[in-house]
């Protein structure tokens, strides 16, 4: 590597930075956090969300004004007239109104301050005793936009303070830390600026969820290759007296391994693309295209700014030429154990699995929409609200476009399905119906499905119940989709990398038993500890793509070094940094519980306790013995020189190497 190289390296990265910075902060611009950017792209309902669209877009706010006692006629002539376009229906009970206000949601930012300052408007100059709360569409909204509002700013601050803390911990130098993640910043802003490229390219649909995913995606998996290249070149700092020639073997040995990785999670999550639910499928190039970016920056800036740094960045652990490597004792111990007693060892692993896999078969799939909040907030309230005075589905009715020939007769004979507490014409073929039951209730659901079977083929029937069920079908359909092509592309890269084929299968079935272990560890925190009301399909869905994907990179990394040394040196020369890197990706993902909304709380716990369950149990124990005890027609292992790791153990060889060869024939 000629000295000049890494500084232009650095360069060339200014450069980049200079085009791609200014594009980063236009990210959040991009957001859409309605309930559009969630439902299924050609669902029934969003088609007539589109349809009405055409009639102008309007969504409603729904205000309930509540009076113990009974609505008096201050409070009539109070509420009357009080938004302009606005009707008012009294309860049966006397003791409520409910007011409907259409609001221009063209521009739903413009839509969001609107229903914010409705609020404001609604509680304003009311006589003493009445309460009034905000719901319907438009407060759902709000509700669900401010729930990610600023998320993708307090997950980066979160995920920076974790990272640094655990890079401070783990190098235990004043200095080293802030490499990687000055390496990692970078290569963040440059990702966010190529996302924004690629969503207004192709355009995706990009929310906070997906922005924050992101952001922990990128530093995660940055930090785990800055923190395998640096062990990499610190080892080869102990072997040449020119920082150059140390890089560039720690890269031509470490560089593979690292891009089969990143190509396994850039692989897995382009199996979002078949999606149906917008959201996911976008998710999948959004993150596809930022771990492409981070792969690039820490196969070229990291390592041009640790060059041009030089030895001492290590202070005070300088790795000095021809010293040898820090021992790992605790590993070498591992090692031990698993040489004398595979068998053992990847039952109880295995064992442990099953155990945590076990509460999987009493979980609950699927969230009310009701329930989707750790906090309940307004709209929700309101909707609550609604249901004690009126038809619980009054503040969201359900949207029926028909052929303006048959509108009359729906009118006559919706009201007698069952499941429709009413029925209004607002337009020459729409209509809104009343659903007896709330939105997001499996009794609102299976009204929608009745109303689809009996109506026309012509009629269509939308709204906020008619979404929640397009959503649910279309997280149901999209599971059988992607998590077979995620599998497949797992295998597939197993397959190349390890030119074996027991192995990848075992590797597979694996990652298959790690993640529902951790799914299934996550619902007994989830359900008996939090309350929550089931495990959310979308955190099911995501949370096994970019789990089984990064959990398979850690296998990746050990088996790389396998081919190069045999199990039990790779798993002492990599235990140290491997598990470093585990417990930064765990940790970022567990800053998205920051986030006030069941299913990215789940997906936050459920990736992070994977992520732990691959690095501290599965690549260290099961993956090692099983690899100990496979046959011939595996992954051929045999026998390391004697003393290498304090075991003499004739399994321990290089993959590749011939079992029935003697010792040392070389």
């Amino acid at each position: 590597m000629s000295r000049f190289v890494p500084w232009l390296v650095l360069v060339a990265w200014l450069g980049a930075m200079a085009a791609l910075g200014p594009l980063a902060g236009q990210l959040s611009a991009e957001q859409r956090n309605d309930a559009a950017a969630y439902a299924p792209r050609d669902a029934e309902s969003t088609r007539v969300r589109a349809e009405l669209a055409r009639g102008g877009d309007t969504l409603p706010a729904v205000v309930v004004y509540v009076r113990a006692s009974g609505i008096t006629a201050a409070d009539r002539s109070a509420v009357q007239g009080r938004f302009a376009g606005s009707t008012v229906e009294e309860s049966a009970d006397g003791r409520a109104l409910l007011q409907t206000v259409p609001l221009d949601a063209r521009d739903l930012d413009a839509l969001y301050d609107r229903t914010v300052q409705l609020r404001a408007e609604a509680r304003s100059g009311l006589p003493p005793g009445l309460a009034a709360q905000v719901t319907g569409p438009a407060g759902a909204l709000v509700d669900g936009a401010g729930a990610f509002l600023d998320v993708d700013v307090t997950v980066l601050l979160v995920t920076l303070a974790v990272v640094a803390s655990l890079l401070l911990v783990i190098y235990r130098s004043p200095v080293l830390w802030l490499a990687p993640l000055l390496s990692v910043m970078v290569a963040a802003g440059a990702a966010q600026g190529a996302v924004t490229l690629v969503v207004r390219a192709f355009d995706l649909t990009v929310n906070g969820l997906s922005q924050g995913i992101l952001t922990v995606l990128v530093f995660g998996v940055g930090t785990d290759y800055a923190l395998l290249l640096t062990a990499r070149y610190r080892e080869e700092l102990h072997r040449h007296a020119d920082r150059r020639a140390a890089m560039a073997t720690a890269l031509r040995r470490a560089a593979p391994a690292i891009t089969a990785s990143a190509a396994t999670v850039v692989g897995g999550l382009l199996c979002l693309l078949p999606a149906s639910v917008t959201t996911t499928r976008s998710l999948g190039a959004i993150g596809a295209a930022g771990v492409a970016v981070v792969l690039t920056a820490m196969l070229s800036l990291y390592p041009a700014l640790l060059v041009a740094l030089g030895r001492w960045v290590f202070w005070p652990r300088v790795p000095l030429p021809g010293t040898p490597t820090p021992a790992a004792p605790a590993w070498r111990w591992l090692a031990g154990r698993l040489a004398r007693r595979p068998r053992l060892a990847w039952i109880a692993a295995a064992t442990v699995l099953v155990a945590l896999a076990v509460p999987l078969l009493g979980a609950r799939i699927g969230v009310p929409s009701e329930r989707s909040y750790v906090t309940a907030p307004e709209s929700v309230v309101g909707d609550r609200v609604v249901a004690m005075h009126f038809p619980a589905g009054s503040s969201a009715p359900a949207d029926i476009v028909a052929p303006r020939a048959i509108v009359d007769a729906l009118m006559s004979t919706l009201p007698h399905e069952p499941g429709i507490a009413g029925v209004r014409r607002v337009g020459d073929t729409h209509l809104q119906a009343v659903l007896a039951s709330g939105p997001g209730s499996p009794a609102a659901a299976d009204t929608v499905r009745r109303l689809r079977a009996v109506l026309p083929a012509d009629a269509l029937v939308g709204g906020a119940a008619a979404t929640v069920l397009d959503t649910a079908e279309a997280n149901d359909h999209d599971r059988w989709i992607v998590i077979p092509a995620v599998l497949a592309v797992l295998f597939v890269v197993l397959v190349l990398l390890l030119r074996a084929l027991l192995a990848p299968v075992l590797l597979v079935a694996i990652a298959l038993a790690s993640f529902a272990a951790a799914l299934g560890g996550g619902w007994l925190l989830f359900g008996p500890v939090l309350g929550f009301a089931g495990l959310d399909d979308q955190a099911i869905l995501i949370g096994f793509v970019v789990l089984t994907a990064l959990g398979i990179d850690y296998n990746i990394f050990l088996l790389s070094r396998v081919r190069e040394d045999g199990v039990l040196p790779a798993l002492v020369a990599t235990g140290g940094v491997i598990t470093s890197a585990g417990v930064v990706l765990a940790a970022t993902f567990a800053a998205l519980t920051v986030v006030p909304v069941v299913f990215v709380i789940e997906l936050g716990v459920v990736v992070a306790a994977g992520v732990l369950l691959d690095t501290l149990l599965v690549r260290s124990v099961l993956v090692p013995s099983l690899l100990l005890e496979l046959p011939g027609g595996g992954v051929p292992i045999g026998r390391v020189p004697d003393g290498h790791l304090g075991v003499d153990d004739p399994r321990d060889q290089p993959l590749g190497a011939n079992r029935s060869r003697p010792p040392h024939a070389d």
